[in-house]
C-alpha cells in the first residue's frame, strides 16, 4: 500500500487521519504538486514492485484525483477512479472529472462494482 498527501510535514492540515493511517511497512510519500507523480518517487517504487494496476480515492476529483489518475494512465498504469471514494466541493466538477476520465483515460467504477469484481476474481 502506498499513500500520499499534500502539504508540508508538521502542520496539523498535513497530517494523516488515524483512521487511515499507514501501516509500519507501508510507504507514505509527501506531495507537493497537484499531481503524486510529479513530485514524488511514486512511479519507481509502483514499477519496482511490478504494480500494473492502480485505484484512485481522494480528495479533490476533479484536481487531485484525476490530475494523478491521468499521469499513471499516460505512464502505462491501468487506472481506476473509485467514484464514491472520491469528493469535490462541486458536485458538477466531480461528475466532470469522472466522463472525462472515462472517455479517455480508464475505468470508473462504484465501490460496490468493484468489490464484486475483486471477489470474483479470488483475490
Amino acid at each position: 500500500n502506498l499513500q500520499t498527501y499534500n502539504g508540508r510535514v508538521g502542520n496539523i492540515e498535513a497530517n494523516i487521519l488515524d483512521e487511515i493511517h499507514p501501516l509500519d511497512n507501508e510507504f507514505v510519500f509527501n506531495k507537493t504538486t497537484v499531481g503524486a507523480f510529479a513530485s514524488t518517487p511514486l512511479d519507481y517504487h509502483l514499477r519496482s514492485r511490478g504494480i500494473e494496476n492502480l485505484l484512485f480515492a481522494g480528495v479533490s476529483t476533479c484536481c487531485c484525483v484525476d490530475t494523478t489518475a491521468r499521469a499513471a494512465a499516460d505512464l502505462g498504469y491501468h487506472c481506476v477512479i473509485i467514484e464514491d471514494a472520491c469528493s469535490d466541493v462541486r458536485q458538477e466538477d466531480h461528475e466532470w472529472a469522472l466522463f472525462n476520465f472515462q472517455r479517455f483515460f480508464g475505468l470508473v467504477i462504484n465501490t460496490e462494482r468493484l468489490l464484486k469484481r475483486i471477489n470474483q476474481c479470488g483475490i
